[in-house]
């Protein structure tokens, strides 16, 4: 087993142009890299990211973060055996509880650099869930569902997939730019469309306009992030309305009832397993899914048994690589799909379409089908497939 020879971190720019910790590692033949993303919305139980504070990048400076690597991690594991469970116990335990010692961010890019240099597997590829319209937390708009995006569910390959996707997300440029005019083209945090509206209907609307006139009706279907706690205040406000729990259930169902929704995630408050486990109940086709709810711990995730049928995955909720592999171990247990995702503040790295193709995901959540840190983990996938790896699209059952 190869060793690691070094380990070093610095301070980069992610996509939103606030700093981000890289860690370099290096196993005596090879480096490798990676970036720890951070989230524009994030649970309230994520791993603790470390900031600087201070007038440096309005306080938002990693050099505290990157300093902890350089100075505790990087002596701790020099010489360490490139074994992923060892080198995340010595994080868990360096850190503590969330992270708060060390910092998530940077745990989570000294565990991803150390999976990319154990020359990981592929078993799959998964569905993309592409992004499309953005509004809450992502974009400057009234609306407040956080994504609408799209899954090409029956396109046989990837491939296949991404061609839908982009032939959609133009047809919908082209429809909205002349219905509302050039401002309409413009787009949020990842890449979707930064729609000026304040209704979810009217966005779905539209999306279901332009997956038929692309020709893509029989093969594609419409998945939302509602990240519900952001317009949580006791009840929930949407669409100009106010909705009790109950309420927004019913609400929900009958989004997918005219509309091709297969998914939803997070469609309540991050504490509200019961009305998760709801709409579970009420929707039998409906993937429900947990982010903030789950934020990839696996306490949560017990907790959540009955509330979801779907996971999402981030790394740097937990901060290390093995605990997400552990959150999708029991997730799977109780027969929950997996999709990997990114996050606002994401980078041009890759970990996480390859972590997605290793671990056999179902869905991959990247954004949109634009922006060079979004189209650089698809096209990743595009490489991928051409190794002949099956697409989970074709087994999907709900």
């Amino acid at each position: 087993m190869k060793k690691i020879k070094s380990l070093h971190a610095r301070e980069v720019l992610n996509s939103r142009g606030m700093p981000a910790v890289e860690a370099e590692l290096n196993n005596g033949t090879s480096s490798f890299r990676a970036i720890s993303p951070e989230g524009a919305s994030k649970g309230k139980y994520e791993a603790v990211e470390i900031k600087d504070g201070g007038h440096r990048y309005h306080g938002m400076g990693v050099k505290r973060a990157v300093e902890n690597i350089n100075k505790i991690i990087s002596g701790k594991l020099a010489g360490a055996e490139l074994d992923q469970r060892k080198i995340d116990k010595m994080l868990c335990a360096l850190a503590g509880d969330r992270k708060w010692k060390l910092g998530g961010n940077a745990t989570t890019a000294v565990s991803m650099a150390a999976w990319k240099a154990d020359s990981p597997k592929y078993k799959s590829i998964p569905v993309p869930f592409s992004l499309i319209v953005e509004g809450g937390a992502h974009a400057g708009n009234d609306l407040a569902v956080q994504e609408f995006m799209i899954t090409p569910l029956k396109t046989g390959t990837f491939a296949e997939g991404m061609r839908a996707v982009s032939e959609i997300y133009y047809t919908l440029e082209k429809t909205v730019v002349k219905k509302y005019g050039k401002s309409a083209s413009n787009v949020g945090y990842e890449g979707g469309f930064a729609l000026q509206l304040n209704d979810t209907k009217t966005v779905l609307s539209l999306m279901t306009d332009a997956i038929d006139e692309a020709g893509y009706q029989k093969e594609v279907k419409i998945a939302i992030d509602a990240a519900a706690t952001q317009f949580f205040n006791g009840n929930y406000s949407i669409d100009g309305k106010i909705f009790t729990a109950s309420g927004l259930c019913d609400y929900y169902l009958d989004l997918v009832k005219i509309f091709p929704v297969f998914s939803i995630e997070d469609p309540f408050h991050e504490e509200d397993f019961a009305s998760f486990a709801m709409l579970k109940k009420r929707a039998k086709r409906l993937m429900v899914v947990g982010d903030d709810l789950t934020v990839t711990n696996v306490q949560r995730i017990k907790k959540a048994t009955d509330s979801c049928n779907a996971l999402i995955v981030k790394v740097n909720q937990v901060g290390t690589v093995t605990e997400a592999l552990e959150a999708v171990e029991l997730a799977r247990k109780d027969g929950w799909e997996i999709i990997v995702s990114h996050r606002g503040g994401d980078s041009e790295d890759t970990f996480i379409s390859d972590f997605s193709a290793n671990i056999g995901a179902f869905g991959a959540k990247f954004g949109a089908p634009m922006r060079g840190e979004r189209t650089a983990k698809y096209n990743q996938l595009l490489r991928l497939e051409e190794n002949g790896l099956p697409y989970a699209g074709k087994k999907f059952k709900l």
